[in-house]
């Protein structure tokens, strides 16, 4: 017989991470190789803005627009674009 895990009434799975926990493991990536800077970037990305990592991954060059600190992308699911900064 396998025992199911105890489960309380109201209890859910959390909806988030506590910001620190996200803090260190960003802190944890090793930013001195193109890898390690590219997972950063990807991380930072999926914690910072709430992007999926789908979302992530779809991201081109054509997606960063004029300044350096500006890019948009597509919503898969619906005809809109977000713009973040």
């Amino acid at each position: 017989m396998i025992e199911r895990p105890r489960v309380y009434r109201q209890e859910q799975l959390p909806r988030s991470l506590p910001w620190p926990t996200v803090e260190a493991f960003l802190s944890s990536i090793d930013r001195k190789s193109n890898i390690g800077k590219r997972d950063y970037a990807m991380f930072a990305l999926m914690t910072t803005y709430g992007l999926r990592a789908c979302d992530v991954v779809a991201l081109t060059l054509d997606d960063f627009i004029g300044e350096k600190d500006r890019f948009t992308f597509a919503k898969p699911k619906r005809a809109s674009h977000w713009n973040f900064r």
